[in-house]
């Protein structure tokens, strides 16, 4: 899929200059259009307690949007120095809500790694962008700050139906990646198919220009994402393209493997579609 349309999450907290320059950086070499989505959560709270007409509300509209407003100055000022087409919009209401509606009509999400410490009380927002909102998510680590992505790109391949839309929805970066290399792990059989035709990732790859070097992985490191991960990053790779994980939106129990360190705990970028 060509990728047009970039949406960028800008939370109300701030502190995700890194992740907007990231943002800023890909759409230019991608040829994209950057949607800045600001988020404010405050005023849905206040209304509910006060009323929409409230003075109250009024007031606290009128403190939210002079903020808005400051890091919408800060914002085009990080764009000022690229040749970017841009758009900036605000939403009020839950952050999760806002960018999973708003991702639906673009080809790329891109939001900052989940911050327990610094982010709004509501949904948790990338698990909402990979799996609501029916578009290519890009989570990218807050800490420490990502300076680029895309120059060597690892695809974890599986077979897997999420991992499929995955990397269509990559292509485009991909396209871009001075490196691909694709990390084969074992891939689930069907008891409807005998012997499966002889379709490869690296062939589907190469019909769209692609060149990838084909790295298989232990069927036992692929139990846990953990090692997948260590993987990635022992190849040198900074993004990871992947099906998003199983079973999420669900609690994970303790003392098995985790398999949402993909979306909350990946030291790299990580592309992934549901």
């Amino acid at each position: 899929m060509t990728i047009r349309e970039m949406l960028v999450h800008v939370p109300a907290t701030g502190e995700t200059g890194p992740v907007i320059d990231l943002a800023i950086g890909l759409a230019g070499r991608l040829g994209a259009r950057l949607s800045a989505l600001y988020t404010i959560r405050r005023l849905m709270m206040v209304s509910a307690l006060f009323g929409r007409h409230s003075p109250i509300l009024a007031d606290a509209a009128r403190q939210e949007y002079a903020r808005a407003q400051d890091v919408e100055r800060a914002f085009r000022a990080r764009v000022d120095t690229a040749d970017l087409a841009v758009r900036w919009s605000v939403g009020e209401g839950d952050a999760a809500a806002l960018v999973r509606w708003a991702g639906r009509l673009h080809d790329l999400i891109v939001v900052p790694q989940s911050s327990p410490a610094t982010d709004e009380i509501g949904f948790d927002v990338p698990e909402h962008a990979v799996y609501r909102s029916g578009c290519p998510t890009l989570i990218v680590p807050r800490t420490p700050p990502v300076t680029s992505v895309a120059e060597h790109v690892a695809v974890l391949w599986d077979g897997r139906r999420d991992t499929a839309l995955a990397v269509r929805g990559a292509v485009s970066v991909l396209a871009i990646a001075r490196q691909v290399t694709v990390l084969a792990a074992p891939e689930r059989g069907s008891p409807d198919i005998l012997r499966p035709a002889p379709f490869s990732i690296q062939d589907y790859l190469s019909g769209h220009g692609i060149q990838a070097e084909l790295k298989r992985l232990d069927p036992e490191a692929t139990l846990g994402f953990g090692a997948v991960l260590d993987s990635v990053v022992g190849h040198g790779a900074d993004l990871l393209v992947a099906g998003a994980p199983e079973h999420a939106l669900v609690p994970v129990h303790l003392g098995r493997p985790n398999r949402l360190d993909l979306l909350h705990r990946s030291p790299v970028p990580v592309l992934l579609a549901h």
